[in-house]
């Protein structure tokens, strides 16, 4: 077990670039790694459902920690909602940044 500080993967306190938390997903953090989300301030849920794919929400709780803020509300809003509809219902936003295909 090791602890995965977020803090150093961060802009400035803002997690939102999915690209970078499925490189971490996928070389950095274990089944048993504790993710320490000290010194973030801001994460999106778009970002959670890249990092955190795959991982059984109810063993999350207890792997998570350094929650404070505006970060612990939406990680306890995404824990709670169901799969990644629940993230998109959480940023509705992120629904108009994706291009959609015209109509003829």
């Amino acid at each position: 077990m090791k602890t995965i500080k977020l803090g150093k993967f961060s802009d400035e306190g803002r997690l939102h670039n999915v690209e970078d938390a499925a490189f971490l997903r996928a070389r950095q953090i274990g089944a048993a790694d504790v993710i320490d989300f000290t010194g973030i301030e801001e994460v999106s849920a778009l970002y959670l459902d890249a990092l955190l794919q795959g991982f059984a929400r109810a063993e999350l709780r207890a792997r998570l920690s350094g929650l404070s803020g505006a970060a612990a509300d939406v990680v306890a809003r995404w824990l709670a909602a169901d799969g990644a509809q629940g993230a998109q219902r959480a940023t509705p936003a992120t629904q108009e940044a994706t291009p959609q295909a015209a109509h003829p």
